[in-house]
């Protein structure tokens, strides 16, 4: 039965000695003190509880992702209880459909329940509530090995400031793979609340502003960028942040100015930029990968090829990769191969990063691109890039359709991005994804599964530019099951 239904049940039983008709005339008298019933039925339903299970209710309340038996226990001890008495409040909870629990005893507190869970901790002393806010980030920082779901790995990132760990949090937020997986928009919103708090140090809100820049460039939206980079250089101004912040802003400097057209800027940032770097051969390549993604932004595309090669040869080496036996390597192989050092993961991805960017000036200049971005797909596997990897393979899709390479298109939608979509809950990427499958069975001539699919989509609710963009493939759709319609009167006419 629905939650409202069996709690209003068990009212009736627990509050009202069974007298239905007297619970129902309660719930008339009072519909004008609150706006619904069925606020009324879980306010009653709450106020039943015993004073044990109200805290661990406003306790398990800090979480709005499921917790394992003994986390629940964990946190709830912040109270002072001992886990017996813990356990029997939880099943008081249980019983009243107040928390919920999953296969594998899991435990959640019912999100009807969340505004007066959350009331209820306000009488809380502020030492117990503090208590259980160090027990929850620090459990969840110990179990994001062995139990990271994205959900669990954003709400420790919430939790960061609230606990007083700025230092991580901006750790995180300039951690490039960070932007690898989910959609982590809370994040994004703890940033901005960060640069507007005269809380946080001017290095703290230096580094967010990065973050912020950074993200915005990678979501494709740059109107804010120039904004951002101009606060970078005025906190820079301020106080003397160390030759990493220089070398950040001078990459910042080089994307805004590219933004802007301005390639005098693009040179006099890098410039500035490379005196910081001459003595660092791997921050040295980052740099040049910027310059030539802004060169890219520019249209300088001849130049960037040239930039691009080197840099890859570069970081070829670096990494101990013949560039002779990548073709006939696979991810594994690439993660296997050359001496391990601590920053080879982000290297690899760097290495993709140059690649596709490669194939990107190629396609501007009319030149093959698919081995350069099978080469980037190879390296972002391997460095686990999940959401590059699907960005990066809608594109060799977009080279094999236009080879006619139906059967490789297919499999790598079907059996490679979908599942990577749906593993490292990269939601903001499914509607694309799944609307280029579309395409794809269509292609492959069922136009039918292809229609099912786009009509699958139209129940999520979509950008202006996403909506634009699925109603072009929904026309192309189209176009292909008229083409293949007319095949058949077309070999009849001609034979």
């Amino acid at each position: 039965m629905p939650l409202y239904v069996k709690n209003a049940a068990q009212l009736v039983v627990d509050a009202y000695g069974g007298d239905v008709n007297r619970f129902l005339g309660a719930v008339r008298q009072r519909l004008n003190l609150v706006p619904t019933a069925q606020e009324m039925i879980l306010t009653e339903t709450f106020e039943q509880l015993s004073p044990g299970a109200r805290i661990a209710a406003a306790l398990l309340d800090l979480s709005d992702v499921s917790l394992e038996h003994e986390e629940a226990l964990e946190l709830v001890s912040a109270a002072g209880s001992s886990p017996t008495l813990i356990s029997t409040e939880i099943r008081e909870l249980s019983r009243l459909g107040i928390v919920q629990l999953f296969q594998g005893g899991q435990i959640k507190l019912h999100d009807a329940y969340r505004i007066l869970a959350c009331g209820g901790r306000e009488t809380l002393p502020s030492v117990m509530v503090n208590a259980a806010l160090e027990s929850l980030v620090v459990m969840l920082e110990r179990s994001l090995l062995a139990r990271w779901t994205v959900a669990r790995f954003g709400l420790w990132l919430r939790l960061l400031p609230e606990t007083g760990r700025i230092d991580t949090l901006l750790d995180f937020a300039t951690y490039e793979e960070l932007h690898q997986v989910g959609d982590p928009q809370e994040l994004k919103a703890t940033l901005e609340e960060v640069i507007e708090s005269p809380e946080f140090s001017v290095q703290d809100q230096f580094w967010v502003l990065g973050a912020l820049a950074y993200w915005e460039y990678t979501r494709g939206s740059y109107d804010r960028i120039a904004y951002l980079v101009e606060r970078m250089a005025s906190l820079a101004e301020v106080g003397d942040l160390g030759a990493r912040a220089g070398i950040e802003l001078c990459m910042k400097q080089m994307l805004a100015a590219a933004l802007s057209g301005d390639r005098a800027g693009v040179d006099a940032a890098y410039t500035t930029g490379a005196e910081y770097t001459h003595d660092n051969p791997s921050v040295n390549r980052i740099l040049r990968y910027n310059k030539a993604s802004s060169l890219f932004r520019l249209g300088a595309y001849e130049d960037v090829v040239s930039e691009v090669l080197h840099l890859v040869r570069d970081y070829y080496d670096h990494l101990g990769l013949d560039i002779l036996e990548i073709a006939a390597t696979d991810a594994f192989g690439i993660r296997a191969a050359g001496p391990a050092t601590p920053d080879r993961h982000d290297d690899l991805r760097h290495v993709a990063d140059s690649l596709k960017l490669l194939a990107m000036a190629h396609q501007q200049i009319g030149q093959p691109a698919l081995v350069a971005l099978l080469h980037a797909l190879k390296f972002y596997n391997a460095a686990s890039a999940w959401r590059s990897v699907v960005l990066t393979g809608q594109e060799v899709i977009g080279e094999l359709l236009d080879l006619h390479d139906l059967k490789k298109a297919r499999h790598l939608a079907e059996f490679d991005l979908l599942p990577i979509v749906k593993r490292f809950e990269l939601s903001d990427l499914l509607v694309p994804v799944r609307a280029q499958y579309a395409v794809v069975l269509a292609w492959c001539g069922e136009v039918d599964a292809a229609r099912d699919e786009m009509a699958a989509l139209e129940a999520y609710e979509l950008s202006p530019i996403n909506a634009q963009e699925l109603s072009n493939q929904r026309m192309l759709i189209e176009q292909i099951a008229m083409r293949d319609s007319a095949l058949p009167n077309m070999a009849t006419d001609s034979d």
